[in-house]
């Protein structure tokens, strides 16, 4: 059942890629098939800077009134404010970048959980 909140809504995981090693994007991809089988956006698509789908690619055949597109790195900085800025200026419907997935408290907190104590 989709979020009423966001029954018109794609989610779109932004991702680097890679040109040279093709299970970089993996981690993405799943993310992207288990949070559409959740059912709380319309559609779930993940798009990279250097794989397929594109970042253009991936509004091909999108059945979404509005986008989200969630930058799948952990800081903002030139390729969150600059690259994807551009690459989601012209797209087929309005589309809304937030933060990268990085800066979340969550992510921080699993990430210091993680880590090794030196």
């Amino acid at each position: 059942m989709i979020c009423q909140k966001f029954k018109e809504t794609a989610l779109i995981l932004a991702g680097h890629g890679s040109t040279k090693n093709a299970q970089s994007s993996r981690h993405t991809r799943e993310t992207a098939k288990r949070l559409q089988k959740r059912g709380i956006f319309k559609e779930v698509r993940a798009g990279f800077w250097k794989e397929s789908p594109s970042f253009q690619e991936v509004f091909h055949g999108l059945d979404a009134k509005e986008a989200i597109v969630v930058p799948w790195f952990l800081t903002r900085g030139y390729f969150v404010e600059k690259v994807l800025v551009e690459q989601f200026a012209a797209t087929p419907i309005p589309v809304r970048v937030v933060e990268p997935i990085g800066s979340q408290p969550e992510i921080i907190e699993l990430m210091r959980g993680r880590a090794p104590v030196l």
